[in-house]
């Protein structure tokens, strides 16, 4: 699914800049969605130049690559999470069968991705209406069962 990103993603980002991966150890600043599979960060630096922040726009077609490729995702902004947190792209791979339980709810939970939300548990100061606008459906995806539950 990254690799499918970065085909879809022009721009001076890097879909495989991973800045925290999966089966992370350190769950308690994700409140727990990298403890399993399908769960990554990715760096909105300038690739080639780690000096220079990606602008809004190039950020927002990062996460647009990453919805297009089967990705639930969404830019994380500072205040997005209390306690807050650096500036990223936060992305689930919908679909991947060892998603932890924190992961899977981001996609199809109360707060989740599929109901048009930032993905971010009550506990963790959200949910927040998606600012991308809401999910993209593949039809795989609807083949698995998951839909706009909007």
């Amino acid at each position: 699914m990254l690799n499918l990103a970065k085909t879809l993603y022009t721009g001076r980002g890097d879909p495989l800049a991973i800045v925290q991966g999966s089966y992370a150890d350190n769950v308690a600043a994700s409140f727990g969605t990298h403890a399993g599979g399908g769960a990554v960060d990715i760096s909105v630096l300038v690739k080639d130049n780690a000096s220079v922040v990606l602008n809004r726009a190039e950020m927002e077609e990062l996460v647009s690559a990453l919805r297009q490729a089967g990705f639930a995702a969404w830019l994380r902004l500072p205040n997005d999470l209390n306690p807050p947190t650096p500036l990223h792209i936060h992305a689930i791979a919908v679909g991947d069968r060892e998603l932890s339980e924190p992961a899977r709810r981001q996609i199809d939970g109360p707060e989740g991705y599929l109901r048009g939300l930032n993905g971010v548990p009550p506990e963790h100061g959200g949910p927040q209406p998606d600012r991308q606008g809401g999910p993209i459906i593949c039809a795989w995806m609807i083949a698995l069962g998951y839909q706009d539950w909007r």
